[in-house]
């Protein structure tokens, strides 16, 4: 008898611990799977630059178990909060709240996102914190924000149809490149995870703190693993390659190379930005890919993939005649300078370590041909030295990019009497500097644009020089500035790059659309095209000062944009005390 009282009792007990925990706050949190502040530069612990007065976005993601409603809030930090606004009918949101916050230079604030997924009065709310600072407002601190809105508006705003699939079945994001010129989701996407990249939100990232880091690999998977409509138009694909006039391009051994196919069939202009978004998103060469392009029944590796994209362009550059020794929309078939930048763009960033690629000499020389040919007076030509497209602002600076992956000489060392450019470089970085105003300020009169593909490939060519990066343009007249940050009367190509970004944060821009031109414009503000990099920082004591009077400089809030890096991962720091472009002393401290 006591033994049956006994189960009984257990029973009961059962019972009012299972209506306990099916009623209770904690249980019916169960709606509410994962809430994620989007982190700056991919590290939950660094705050987002606010500038006091100045209205900036936060922004974060919803993950639910189900569809049915939740409630949510922004908590600012500040005293005040949002309305509770509630959603249902999805599984992910993407949720933000414009604010503005006010304060002394470097007041810290707190927000948080909360969600409740039992009613509006949150009370049983799961939260993530927004980590805001506010910062002096300068050109760093408008960059910041810049970069920060367009990253949001690229993972809001990333494309979807019926006709777009993967070989394996797997989730993919993919964004697209359309207008009445070309339809492409290769390079779009590419440059996407590229921009996500470069601010710290990599592949190996961990996405339960970082939304975007989601972005990136799912970006990633349609690159190896989307094709459009029936499989006749997969983003990537092997090619069968053999011996040329010039030589062998098949640095591995072989026999084939890979394209990019897409829908319009343009594998010059895309290839270069698919290898630059592997180099930049985080994975290793003997990564594996998750694809066998050639049926040999294993997966190629991260960096048998790249050497046979490198295989690829040595393989398709025009052997002979007019356009011997360039590129252009579909393999060794005639040349122009704006699609061979992009053979450049990719074979620089390949052959460095890790990926050591094989890209033969005589590529190199054999482009040479084509810049010869192309280049006049200063400028390069479009399909030759007097075919020009808006004034020759696109295709000089296309032209001097090919330059750096020739090899020849683009930066001047401003400490030595004798200038070491190659001349056709020199002659271009004048003709550029010369007419910064028009370069900054026109619009296209093919497109009515600003021109930001001649920005992009502008800021390649001064980051990629030989052998140093060219910070400060020379004009014809020997003077100097620097064409990212301005000098005196001269606007630099961030602050001009600011002044045209959108209220919803995209970019728009000549011979592309938002989503490609966005991904650009936050390549060019960042100081490095294919990795995070350090950032650069000082305070200076006293400030402002006297002639004649002693300046303590103290770079220790200088740090780094990788996660789990700072100011002790780095170990350089070049001053330049007048501004001239050249660095007056070096500490290690």
């Amino acid at each position: 008898m006591r033994s049956a009282m006994t189960r009984n009792t257990l029973y009961g007990f059962a019972l009012a611990l299972a209506l306990f925990i099916l009623l209770s706050p904690a249980a019916s949190r169960a709606g509410v799977g994962r809430v994620i502040c989007v982190p700056w530069q991919g590290d939950p612990g660094k705050f987002h630059t606010a500038v006091s007065g100045v209205e900036v976005r936060l922004k974060g993601v919803i993950e639910t178990t189900d569809t049915g409603p939740v409630w949510y809030r922004w908590v600012f930090g500040d005293g005040t909060q949002s309305p509770v606004a509630s959603l249902n009918g999805g599984l992910r949101y993407n949720v933000e709240a414009l604010h503005i916050y006010s304060g002394a230079v470097g007041t810290p604030f707190t927000a948080q996102l909360q969600v409740d997924g039992v009613d509006s009065s949150m009370a049983n709310a799961v939260s993530d914190p927004y980590l805001v600072k506010i910062e002096q407002d300068n050109l760093d601190a408008r960059v910041n924000m810049a970069i920060d809105e367009g990253l949001w508006w690229l993972f809001n705003n990333n494309y979807t149809h019926s006709y777009l699939h993967t070989f394996d079945g797997s989730e993919f994001m993919v964004w697209r490149q359309w207008d009445y010129i070309s339809d492409a989701f290769a390079s779009p996407t590419a440059s996407a995870i590229q921009a996500f990249a470069i601010n710290n939100h990599k592949i190996n990232g961990d996405p339960e703190e970082d939304p975007y880091v989601r972005a990136v690999r799912l970006g990633m998977n349609w690159l190896l693993q989307g094709y459009r409509y029936d499989g006749r138009w997969p983003m990537l694909q092997a090619v069968a390659i053999s011996a040329q006039a010039q030589g062998n391009p098949d640095a591995n051994g072989n026999g084939y190379g890979v394209e990019v196919r897409d829908y319009e069939n343009r594998p010059v202009y895309q290839g270069g930005q698919i290898i630059d978004a592997i180099i930049a998103s985080g994975v290793l060469p003997g990564d594996d890919t998750g694809r066998d392009f050639t049926g040999r029944g294993s997966n190629w590796t991260f960096g048998e993939l790249m050497q046979d994209l490198c295989d690829t362009y040595a393989w398709g550059q025009v052997d002979s005649g007019t356009y011997r020794g360039g590129w252009r929309y579909s393999w060794n078939h005639e040349s122009d300078n704006s699609a061979a930048q992009w053979a450049a763009i990719g074979l620089i960033p390949a052959q460095e370590p890790p990926w050591n690629c094989v890209v033969p000499g005589w590529v190199k020389t054999e482009n040479a041909i084509w810049l010869g040919y192309s280049y006049n007076a200063g400028h390069f030509g479009y399909l030759n030295s007097g075919s020009q497209h808006d004034w020759y602002f696109n295709t000089t600076p296309s032209g001097m990019v090919q330059m750096a992956m020739d090899g020849q000489v683009g930066y001047d060392d401003p400490a030595t009497p004798d200038d070491e450019r190659d001349p056709k470089w020199a002659a271009a970085e004048a003709y550029m500097a010369d007419n910064w105003n028009g370069f900054l300020h026109n619009k296209s009169y093919n497109w009515g644009e600003d021109l930001t593909y001649g920005w992009y490939a502008f800021a390649k060519a001064m980051r990629l020089a030989v052998p140093h990066p060219v910070v400060r343009v020379t004009k014809s007249d020997g003077t100097t500035f620097d064409w990212y940050l301005g000098s005196g009367d001269i606007k630099g190509m961030a602050r001009r790059i600011i002044e045209i970004q959108q209220p919803s944060g995209a970019w728009d821009g000549s011979l592309t659309n938002a989503p490609l031109t966005t991904a650009w414009m936050i390549i060019v503000l960042r100081p490095a095209l294919f990795a995070a990099a350090p950032v650069a920082c000082f305070t200076a004591e006293p400030n402002p000062t006297f002639p004649d009077r002693d300046v303590a400089f103290d770079p220790s809030c200088s740090t780094h944009s990788e996660t789990d890096k700072d100011i002790d991962n780095l170990v350089l720091f070049q001053w330049d005390w007048d501004n001239d472009g050249t660095y007056d002393e070096s500490t290690d401290e």
